[in-house]
């Protein structure tokens, strides 16, 4: 007896098609999300500023940690050497703090500077590139979501009754979530 073969149906805009391989891996996977990575610092540095804004840290700290050099050389034995003045810039700007601060009062003005304007481009680059990396995904994700809907509004009368009730769910989970945000930001 032979059993019934049920058709394929089309895939639409928005479907996931999973193929099986019918390779066995038996092998050790040492680094299987690699490909995930490289795409994702790709975009880090092309699509946000944060390579732009660790070009601008290259550039600041080491003049800051200049003048704070220049401002405390003489005064300061913490500070006697242009690599602990590049050090403490350092800790500084990730705020992870210092045992030695500056002791003049020009120190203390260039050194509390870039404490504050390096934390701010640090971790500013920082989240401003992460928070540009997550709003692309999901905007990529309503993208595909939009059409999938668009493509089953058009096919409509195509749709089973399971398919028409999905896309009922489907929309009003969109409109109900869409009515949180514009709620919220009013």
């Amino acid at each position: 007896m032979m059993e019934e073969k049920k058709p394929v149906s089309k895939v639409r805009p928005g479907d996931k098609v999973i193929r099986k391989s019918r390779k066995s891996s038996k092998g050790l996977k040492i680094a299987p999300r690699v490909p995930e990575a490289i795409r994702f610092f790709r975009f880090i540095f092309t699509q946000t500023p944060f390579l732009t804004m660790m070009i601008v840290i290259a550039v600041m700290w080491p003049l800051f940690a200049l003048f704070l050099y220049l401002a405390e050389h003489n005064v300061n034995p913490d500070l006697s050497n242009y690599g602990h003045a590049l050090w403490w810039g350092l800790v500084a700007m990730t705020s992870m703090g210092t045992t030695y601060p500056p002791l003049t009062g020009m120190g203390q003005l260039v050194g509390g500077t870039w404490a504050i304007v390096g934390c701010i481009i640090f971790y500013g680059a920082i989240i401003a590139s992460m928070t540009t990396y997550i709003s692309k995904r999901k905007s990529g994700a309503v993208k595909q979501i939009i059409s999938t809907v668009e493509h089953n509004l058009e096919h409509m009368d195509e749709l089973s009754l399971d398919e028409l009730n999905l896309l009922k769910e489907t929309l009003t989970a969109v409109i109900n979530e869409q009515i949180e945000i514009t709620k919220v930001r009013m």
